[in-house]
């Protein structure tokens, strides 16, 4: 039997887990609203998005997986499981590191589109060096 998915489920997604993200996917949008609502905050973290790149280099993750987390980090919902407007959830980034977490969502995010698709393992081994390793996580 699958175990029913929590508040801490959706921080686990926040902090770059993408085989948990995976099963949140078939979650209501009302589900996970109630579920960012039992939690303090969500803050995105340079640790959270070394670990999906770091997952996408290693194969461990499919562009896609990556590119649906990114979608999600960014918009506060998974786009295309809802036929109705929804509300978004607030997920912050990190302060100290707004604007690349959010270059580097937002290039995750391109996955799959016919322009600017693909990534290669050298843009994401550049990515990866290029956040701080002082935040603390992975």
């Amino acid at each position: 039997m699958t175990r029913q998915l929590g508040p801490e489920d959706l921080g686990k997604v926040v902090l770059g887990d993408l085989e948990t993200f995976s099963r949140m996917v078939d979650q209501k949008h009302e589900s996970i609203i109630e579920y960012s609502r039992s939690l303090p905050s969500l803050v995105l973290r340079a640790g959270s998005v070394r670990r999906v790149l770091r997952d996408l280099l290693h194969h461990r993750a499919s562009p896609a997986e990556a590119q649906r987390w990114a979608s999600f980090i960014r918009r506060g919902y998974i786009a295309g499981i809802q036929d109705e407007r929804v509300t978004p959830i607030q997920i912050s980034y990190d302060p100290a590191d707004e604007h690349q977490l959010a270059d580097i969502v937002s290039r995750l995010d391109e996955l799959g589109d016919s322009v600017d698709g693909e990534i290669s393992p050298e843009e994401l081994e550049a990515m990866i060096a290029s956040l701080p390793a002082s935040d603390g996580m992975l």
